[in-house]
């Protein structure tokens, strides 16, 4: 018999997830425009690290995925932060317009001598919003088969799945904020 109790927690979350990046907005903007340091800084790169924090504590001694290490609680805050960065990647990939950054936001490196400058990154933005779209929606994809294998339990699914989201994430970093070779 079902634990009725998980299975409605479990589907609440996602809902609550998508509520918290509507109802949450970070800087007012034109509608269809993303400021991207705001979906990164608040959304992406928090909901990213639950699901990276998880899939790293779920290894065992051999460097293995175990599905033995992980408790309920884990697969309820990992069904969370796919949820999260869904609705922040479909924010991106719906995107009508970007802007990098407000003039009171500033990036992580961005006063570094190798840094990214936010005068480049738009540059490269305004280059190709239909490629940096195309890297949301393929991330979506990564986290929506995690959310999937989430639902049924399936640690191998959600490593290979996190570790491809890494890859894909590093892709368009380098596309977009280092693609001057800069790093």
């Amino acid at each position: 018999m079902p634990n009725w109790k998980w299975i409605a927690l479990a589907a609440a979350l996602p809902i609550a997830a998508l509520a918290q990046g509507v109802v949450k907005p970070t800087s007012k903007l034109a509608s269809g425009t993303v400021n991207i340091y705001d979906e990164m800084h608040h959304h992406v790169v928090p909901q990213a690290q639950v699901i990276w924090d998880i899939t790293n504590a779920a290894m065992d001694d051999d460097g293995n995925p175990s599905a033995k290490k992980m408790k309920p609680a884990d697969w309820l805050k990992l069904k969370e932060g796919t949820a999260g960065l869904s609705a922040s990647l479909y924010r991106i990939a719906r995107a009508g317009k970007f802007i990098v950054r407000t003039s009171e936001q500033k990036l992580l490196d961005e006063d570094a001598p190798t840094g990214a400058k936010a005068v480049n990154v738009e540059r490269n933005v305004d280059g190709n919003p239909d490629g940096l779209r195309q890297y949301a929606k393929t991330l979506a994809r990564y986290v929506m088969r995690m959310s999937v294998a989430a639902d049924n339990h399936d640690i191998k699914t959600i490593y290979t799945s996190a570790s491809e989201l890494d890859g894909q994430c590093e892709g368009c970093h380098q596309a977009y904020w280092f693609a001057n070779g800069k790093r």
